[in-house]
């Protein structure tokens, strides 16, 4: 659910494998290599750096709750100092921790 903004991005393989050595090396190149205009070979780059937004909106069009487009939306974003406020915070942290990225 969370990653559902990657469908439709064109992301192939060796996108995938190329965005793992970038971010290990040079993260910062992601988003001069992203491209928004899908017709260009950068646009998976652009899907990978904004994901997390493009899949609320599909969620949101498709009538997921409120809930599940939140979490969609922040799900690359670190929580504040592992404070968990929310119920959503709750549930976004398993989420993370689920995905690996806490």
């Amino acid at each position: 659910m969370h990653d559902v903004g990657k469908s439709g991005g064109q992301l192939r393989l060796w996108h995938r494998v190329l965005i793992v050595l970038i971010e290990a090396l040079r993260p910062q190149l992601l988003d001069r290599l992203a491209s928004d205009e899908p017709r260009s070979w950068r646009y998976p780059f652009f899907v990978h750096q904004h994901h997390p937004e493009l899949g609320a909106e599909l969620a949101q069009a498709a009538g997921c709750s409120p809930t599940i487009v939140e979490l969609i939306r922040r799900h690359q974003q670190p929580l504040a100092n592992n404070l968990l406020r929310t119920h959503r915070d709750k549930l976004l942290a398993a989420l993370q921790e689920a995905d690996g990225v806490s």
